[in-house]
């Protein structure tokens, strides 16, 4: 009798598969690969495959399971995901049961890719509040970007222009803030229209004298400081572009955040930006700048108020 090395117990035993099954499973990861010929397509979502199969571009979502613990034949994928003239198509399983989901270009309110580490999320906000998500590892974010960029290029299509004049002379990330500096870097070189129209630092936020609370509570509560993560926001000529570092969220700890977020709010979807101040645990002030898209509110903090910076930003006539 042949005894089995370590190695060969997680190798799938090739009795009763086909080359397909056997050709997807050694290809599985956690990388997220375009669907370009039918065998490529995952098996349980074959029924589609011609609904979809003139897509400018297909992709599966591999299931967020590791290798060792998968054999050939399972369901190794968990969503397809892809891009046409008119939207984006989702198909999911759940259970037994496959179902499409269809979203045109004019529903969507925002399209968000976040990143942490190796783990990020795409994710597009629909008009009415609702949202379709998606997982991937960090190694797939040029793919996923390119996914981006064809999502957003048929959303320009579907609505009008921004107009937008940056003041002279207005700041922008420092040298310091490396994070900040190089996703800029990235964003000019993929967006050549892009224009900086307001940008927070991180930074510490104390109440002033006088200000909060009374009292040993309010004495209390005013040595306390709560930090802003770096954010900015961008124009482009048919998009906002609101870049996050962490969640957007005062903290009470100065921790180093990894993880930040572009969000792209079409012009088709925007409906006008709104500056308000907001008075925080500790006393401290903020001036938060709220964007209003369809069904969607997505909020900046900034230490100085920003309005200025935004007297020359211009809606489409189509949003009012």
């Amino acid at each position: 009798m042949k005894l089995k090395s370590w190695s060969d117990r997680w190798r799938p035993d090739s009795d009763g598969h086909t080359e397909r099954q056997r050709a997807e499973y050694n290809g599985f990861g956690p990388w997220t690969f375009p669907v370009r010929a039918p065998e490529e397509m995952p098996p349980r979502f074959d029924p589609w495959y011609d609904e979809i199969k003139d897509s400018s571009l297909i992709l599966k979502i591999p299931r967020d399971i590791e290798r060792r613990s998968t054999r050939a034949g399972e369901d190794l994928y968990e969503g397809v995901l892809a891009v046409g003239k008119r939207g984006i198509v989702y198909l999911d399983a759940t259970g037994s049961e496959t179902r499409k989901r269809g979203v045109a270009f004019g529903e969507i309110a925002a399209i968000r890719r976040a990143l942490e580490l190796l783990s990020g999320e795409l994710r597009f906000d629909l008009a009415g509040g609702e949202d379709l998500s998606v997982r991937f590892n960090a190694v797939s974010a040029p793919v996923i970007d390119y996914f981006v960029d064809l999502v957003r290029s048929g959303c320009a299509d579907a609505g009008s222009g921004l107009r937008f004049t940056p003041i002279e002379g207005s700041r922008g990330p420092s040298e310091e803030n490396v994070l900040f500096q190089n996703l800029l870097r990235e964003l000019r070189q993929r967006n050549p229209g892009l224009a900086l129209a307001a940008y927070q630092p991180p930074c510490a936020l104390a109440a002033r004298r006088g200000e909060g609370r009374r009292g040993l509570a309010g004495a209390a509560a005013r040595l306390l400081r709560w930090h802003l993560d770096g954010s900015l926001l961008a124009v482009l000529p048919q998009e906002l572009l609101v870049l996050v570092n962490g969640t957007g969220a005062p903290r009470t700890r100065k921790t180093r955040g990894y993880r930040y977020e572009a969000v792209y709010i079409p012009s088709a979807s925007f409906r006008g930006p709104v500056v308000e101040s907001r008075t925080l645990a500790n006393g401290a002030r903020v001036h938060v700048l709220r964007l209003s898209c369809a069904g969607h509110d997505y909020e900046l903090l900034f230490e100085l108020d920003p309005s200025a910076a935004l007297a020359s930003l211009s809606l489409p006539r189509a949003a009012g």
